[in-house]
């Protein structure tokens, strides 16, 4: 099962839609999205894509009792925690719990976060973290618009991150 994961899209529904087509192209049925206007991922059912998401920090539903702010989805059988920063946020509810202690506690096999619009995949202590990166054309920070595709297969997962234009790979996990 694949999953193309977005994050920070920020009201570039022109990239958003253009993930949604290679998600298509790539057999991923599954859109996640990291949050930083999760409601810019709202087109993508209408291309046949189902989509889970967080709200990020900012967000004025961020703060709501009925918004979940961390998110275990399972990709096949095995759990991934979705949540828009890696570490808690002043903006977190009292409730919200550290996103490293909840995936433990949950046995999540991996944490996506975005937040930060910087690509990145680490192993840290048992838990892999995952950053698609961001959707926007021009971002401050160096990156181009990236994405993450995700694939569980047999209980093991196998990560991608890759500009979204061209498909060059910047990250993969595991180490090749």
């Amino acid at each position: 099962m694949k999953a193309l994961v977005i994050s920070d899209t920020h009201g570039n529904l022109d990239l958003v839609a253009e993930a949604g087509r290679l998600a298509l192209r790539r057999g991923a049925g599954l859109v996640l999205h990291l949050g930083d206007d999760l409601e810019d991922a709202a087109a993508l059912p209408a291309l046949g894509l189902q989509v889970r998401g967080v709200q990020g920090v900012y967000h004025p539903e961020y703060r709501l009792a009925d918004t979940p702010n961390r998110l275990l989805v399972r990709l096949e059988e095995v759990p991934l925690l979705l949540t828009h920063c890696r570490v808690c946020h002043p903006n977190d509810r009292p409730e919200d719990e550290e996103p490293a202690q909840l995936a433990r506690r949950l046995s999540a096999a991996a944490v996506l976060y975005g937040h930060t619009h910087v690509p990145s995949i680490d192993e840290e202590d048992g838990l892999l973290w995952v950053n698609p990166g961001h959707l926007r054309p021009q971002d401050n920070r160096g990156w181009p618009p990236t994405v993450a595709l995700i694939e569980a297969n047999g209980g093991q997962l196998a990560v991608r991150i890759e500009e979204l234009h061209t498909g060059l790979e910047f990250f993969s996990w595991p180490k090749k």
